[in-house]
């Protein structure tokens, strides 16, 4: 048990927490608060998009939890989370119910001004009272779209913009979704290195037993403006490109299947060819004042490219937060829904068809293919060379 115990402790160490600081093997072992699930997850899937990630992660996160909290994890028929590895993707599995028909995507249109990006690129993020009520605003009309979404027997997940939470709060904004049953991918503000700034998003996806599969998706390349925006800075900051040998994270979760891409992740042809196949949703946390481009871009993403919803979070400066679905006919549905209300904390959603979606993906005839022509939701065509992830 004092293994798995140091290995908690080595797994907070790399990732440069001071939390558990000074604590040896025993005292953590011996403690009368012990980490939750969720956050020895959060330490061990850390690199979850790295080449670094291992399949038996799931077992070793049991472990650390049967050691430090007593459970039984170990003794159930299969790890609460398991992890297969491709080439170019590594796919994370939850232990999860039957997947609901239908998913609630809530997109945050949440304030962030650019003060708030220099601070956080400068190394000085600006945790103000103002920027917290902002933040608890749109969780509280998220968990009200949540509580609905439930009464109706789907899921839920929130999406936040591009660089909108400081990286202080992730631990209580972890916390916060995990006691709420809330799922959350979020922007998180720069993590400054020694070698650069790393702009990440975060996931959260709980379970209905108070566990949950905690995960980062690192952006790889800055966007130009982006870039030249860190560039211009009192003292100039340079954007840390990641590893072109990561693997791309797909979580299949009570949801869906579905990843992330960061931005202009979705301008980059590699991003979208490792997802291609693998994601029923798309999840596109942006900073973007572009918003033309990702109105046609999202479209193409959808129909063309990926084949799947396309959900994008602007911030409130420039707004425009929507959802894109790959459908023919009805015209309609394409744009499920979209959200432009600048310099405003407000949200919208959308109930997709994951589960319908994810049949056509297989070839299964849809369930209301015998209904009407004038009423029956028709999908575009496969892309040519599309192949579903098995």
């Amino acid at each position: 048990m004092l293994k798995s115990v140091r290995q908690f402790i080595r797994q907070s160490n790399r990732l440069g927490e001071n939390f558990w600081t000074g604590a040896s093997d025993v005292g953590l072992f011996l403690s009368v608060k012990p980490p939750s699930y969720a956050e020895i997850a959060r330490r061990f899937l850390a690199g979850a998009g790295s080449q670094e990630i291992r399949s038996d992660v799931g077992n070793r996160i049991d472990a650390c939890a049967d050691a430090l909290r007593g459970t039984r994890y170990l003794r159930r028929w299969s790890p609460a989370i398991a992890i297969q590895t491709t080439r170019t993707a590594t796919q994370l599995r939850m232990v999860q119910r039957a997947s609901p028909d239908r998913v609630r995507v809530i997109l945050s249109n949440l304030p962030v001004d650019v003060a708030e990006f220099n601070a956080a690129a400068s190394g000085r993020p600006r945790l103000t009272l103002d920027r917290l009520k902002r933040l608890d605003q749109a969780l509280r009309s998220a968990q009200k779209a949540s509580l609905a979404a439930r009464r109706k027997q789907y899921a839920s997940i929130v999406l936040f913009p591009e660089l909108s939470v400081p990286r202080r709060w992730m631990r209580n904004l972890a916390r916060h979704a995990v006691e709420r049953n809330l799922s959350i991918v979020a922007g998180i503000e720069y993590k400054k290195t020694s070698n650069g700034l790393v702009n990440q998003a975060m996931g959260v996806f709980p379970d209905p037993w108070e566990n949950a599969a905690i995960v980062l998706w690192t952006k790889r390349h800055p966007a130009h403006e982006e870039e030249k925006a860190l560039r211009d800075l009192p003292v100039p900051q340079h954007f840390l490109s990641d590893d072109e040998q990561m693997r791309r994270l797909i979580v299949e979760s009570a949801h869906c299947r579905m990843s992330v891409l960061i931005c202009s992740e979705l301008f980059e042809a590699a991003p979208l060819s490792e997802v291609s196949g693998h994601v029923e949703l798309l999840l596109v946390p942006c900073w973007n004042r572009d918003t033309p481009s990702f109105d046609h871009l999202a479209h193409a993403t959808a129909s063309l490219l990926v084949h799947a919803f396309v959900c994008v979070a602007n911030n409130a400066e420039a707004s425009d937060s929507r959802i894109v679905a790959p459908i023919k006919e009805p015209r309609r549905e394409r744009e499920w829904c979209r959200l432009i209300h600048r310099e405003e904390n407000q949200i919208v959603w959308g109930d997709l068809p994951v589960a319908e979606l994810r049949r056509v993906h297989e070839g299964i005839e849809p369930v209301d293919s015998g209904l009407p022509p004038e009423v029956r939701r028709e999908y575009r065509p496969l892309p040519p060379g599309w192949k579903p992830s098995r």
